[in-house]
């Protein structure tokens, strides 16, 4: 049995409410060294609670 997941619009969407809910910061950047270099990286606080290849700009869900 497979399992719906969120597009990484909506995924980063439900990350930044649940961020605001907690009084918490989303910071985006891109990576730039390694094997994921170029791949954006959502941080909470300082902390990586997510990394993505590609951000879409509206939800394809």
């Amino acid at each position: 049995m497979s399992e719906l997941t969120l597009c990484n619009y909506c995924s980063l969407q439900s990350m930044k409410k649940r961020a605001k809910k907690e009084g918490k910061k989303i910071k985006l950047s891109t990576t730039r060294a390694g094997d994921m270099a170029g791949w954006i990286k959502v941080e909470e606080d300082g902390k990586a609670i997510a990394y993505f290849m590609k951000l879409s700009s509206r939800c394809v869900c």
